[in-house]
């Protein structure tokens, strides 16, 4: 009897030893802050991750600062986190509260005054994305699908049009990006590729058919 007993207990500490180890060795992810300030604030330490907002697809940290006339107006700040950040909102309390987005430039998060500041949390997510190019078809439309597919729609046409068409997309990071074009045999769905650069909207999309 002393012997199962003492055998239960072994692999029992030795379950909690090695769900220890994997706990601590999961893979971390870090969120760098730079941001510059327009007037003093402060941190008050208040850093929250929200997984899976606003669609399945996207992780936001909520960084909260204050205006405060012995704070200051440049801070470095480092967290780490389970899951990887896609966004990074600045919440400034100033009598109101403003949601600022970050921008991600060389892995770290970076935030110049009141650029993109807005009223809410999810305007400060809205983003306007552009889709560029021609094909033989006419524009009529878009719609966001499972609120994480982007579909530009066209309906075939005989002659080519040229499109610069630019959308605001309310909701987290987009997972694929697609034209779909009305045939008199169906549709077809083919995807388009992001195009890397500083443009006046968050994203660029060209056409490559």
């Amino acid at each position: 009897m002393k012997r199962v007993v003492g055998l239960f207990l072994f692999l029992v500490l030795t379950s909690v030893v090695v769900f220890t180890i994997l706990l601590n060795s999961s893979e971390k992810y870090p969120a760098k802050l730079h941001a510059g300030f327009q007037r003093p604030v402060e941190f008050n330490g208040g850093v929250e991750l929200l997984k899976g907002y606003p669609n399945a697809v996207t992780h936001v940290v909520v960084f909260r600062f204050k205006e405060s006339p012995v704070g200051k107006n440049v801070w470095e700040l480092e967290e780490v986190f389970d899951v990887a950040p896609d966004y990074l909102i600045i919440e400034i309390q100033n009598g109101s509260t403003l949601f600022c987005r970050a921008k991600s430039e060389n892995g770290t998060f970076v935030f110049r005054g009141g650029e993109t500041c807005y009223g809410t949390l999810d305007e400060a997510l809205t983003r306007r994305i552009t889709l560029t190019g021609c094909l033989d078809a006419t524009y009529i439309g878009h719609r966001l699908e499972r609120n994480s597919i982007l579909i530009f729609e066209f309906r075939a046409a005989k002659e080519t049009t040229c499109v610069n068409k630019t959308v605001e997309v309310r909701g987290g990071r987009l997972y694929d990006v697609l034209v779909r074009i009305e045939t008199g045999n169906g549709t077809v769905e083919f995807p388009v590729k992001r195009v890397e650069g500083n443009y006046l909207t968050d994203e660029v999309y060209e056409i490559q058919k």
